[in-house]
């Protein structure tokens, strides 16, 4: 029932202002499945590049595609 609300791409706006303006930081990272489509856009949706594919990103035995999506998203 919290699926779709939005409430994942509102923490995200939140965990970014709070990284750039609280933190000052550079940078921030976002991994997500590669068979996770609804994370994978949401990430582009806030901004985040993806960068590269990263084989074997988990080791969860019941999952059978491990592959793991590297994202940016430059802050400065």
């Amino acid at each position: 029932k919290y699926w779709h609300n939005g409430y994942a791409r509102e923490a995200i706006i939140k965990i970014i202002d709070f990284a750039k303006n609280a933190l000052g930081l550079d940078k921030l990272i976002g991994v997500a499945f590669k068979v996770n489509e609804a994370s994978n856009n949401l990430l582009k949706k806030c901004g985040f590049t993806f960068i590269k594919e990263i084989p074997n990103y988990h080791s969860k035995p019941l999952i059978i595609d491990k592959t793991g999506m590297y994202y940016e998203l430059l802050l400065k």
